[in-house]
């Protein structure tokens, strides 16, 4: 990993203080989706993330803004706790605000306003118990 885990937890923020602001592809079976357009704003984690973290209805999410990581997780003594619905088994949040904060304070909304709808994460590392996953949300001149 090129982060140091403790120091990411310890500097970790939750999404929800950056939700004020008005495809990158890979052959992971981990991972998640940010969808945000004018028909709806969701954020939707694999089936293999989701049994893998062994979340089941809700899912702890923090950010890390130097290292640029979404952090999932089914317990966090930081981040904020979200409920979420299934979609084909998919884990499914419909929160505007979450997905708002998310994509500000990783400054990708560019790439949303230049037509795209839906954006696929799967650079992810694990802690060492499995137990947290750390997406990596690249800068913007490296989305495809």
């Amino acid at each position: 990993m090129d982060f140091n885990l403790d120091d990411l937890l310890e500097e970790m923020e939750a999404p929800q203080e950056f939700a004020t602001g008005k495809s990158s592809r890979g052959n992971s079976v981990y991972g998640i989706s940010i969808t945000y357009n004018h028909n709806g704003k969701r954020l939707t984690i694999t089936k293999a993330l989701a049994a893998k973290l062994g979340i089941e209805g809700q899912v702890y999410i923090a950010l890390h803004r130097r290292t640029r990581r979404l952090i999932l997780a089914k317990e966090l003594n930081r981040g904020t706790v979200y409920n979420y619905t299934s979609s084909s088994g998919k884990p499914v949040i419909y929160n505007s605000s979450l997905v708002e904060g998310i994509v500000y304070a990783f400054g990708i909304e560019d790439i949303y306003e230049n037509g795209k709808t839906s954006l696929s994460f799967h650079d992810v590392n694990f802690s060492d118990d499995d137990n947290i996953a750390f997406v990596k949300i690249p800068e913007v001149n490296k989305i495809q």
